[in-house]
């Protein structure tokens, strides 16, 4: 039962690695430290080119990635492939198998619903990722922002004009950097799921899930002895 807990809570943790992954555009990707804390039926089904390069790679989630499809695209760019796996998905049912094995002299009702809910928490929270990243801006929206605000620049000296020169520059200046420095901003914060700077720093989050794992590990093994 123990190795059972403790697989429980490596998936918890691998599903916010999945998670990253596949809102980064890499649903396929295993990383070392994903690697080590995969169940073994789960690692069955990843493909073994996957699996052979993540266990031959060294490198950490904060350093460069190690991409098995070059030309990986976001999930909005996606289309349906009944051989990917969808990692995320699939640690929540080993999750849920897990939570329905236990049994019920062990786990009391209200810690079964508690667990099922938390759980339903982690799939809603991921799939409300993915409606903001597959929910982008129309086209004609953005279109239409652009030429709106370009108009209004266009017409905005002819009203400050009695103001003088100097005052009518000023405004122009001041206007202009607010109104495309606000247009720039909503376009940084439509997809908020990257490697850009201003983006979501998502494997710093993962880094610190990992570390707590591994200090809870390691905490187990000295109450042990």
């Amino acid at each position: 039962m123990k190795k059972k807990n403790d697989q429980a809570l490596k998936n918890v943790v691998g599903m916010c690695f999945a998670i990253k992954y596949y809102l980064l555009g890499k649903p396929d990707y295993v990383s070392s430290e994903l690697c080590k804390i995969l169940p073994p039926p789960v690692r069955g089904v990843l493909t073994g080119r996957n699996y052979e390069a993540a266990e031959g790679t060294g490198e950490s989630s904060n350093s460069s990635l190690l991409n098995s499809r070059p030309n990986s695209k976001k999930s909005s760019q996606r289309l349906f492939d009944e051989y990917e796996l969808n990692l995320p998905y699939r640690l929540a049912f080993e999750l849920t198998k897990y939570i329905e094995e236990v049994p019920s002299d062990c786990l009391k009702p209200q810690t079964y619903n508690i667990l099922l809910t938390s759980l339903n928490s982690m799939v809603s929270a991921f799939k409300g990722c993915l409606r903001i990243q597959t929910t982008p801006m129309p086209i004609s929206y953005n279109s239409f922002l652009y030429k709106a605000v370009t108009l209004y620049l266009i017409f905005l000296p002819f009203a400050s004009i009695n103001y003088g020169y100097v005052v009518t520059c000023l405004v122009q200046a001041l206007v202009t950097f607010l109104l495309f420095g606000a247009l720039a901003i909503a376009e940084e914060i439509e997809d908020p799921f990257g490697d850009d700077e201003n983006d979501l720093e998502m494997a710093k989050f993962c880094d610190n899930i990992y570390r707590e794992w591994e200090f809870a590990s390691r905490l187990s093994l000295e109450n042990a002895f």
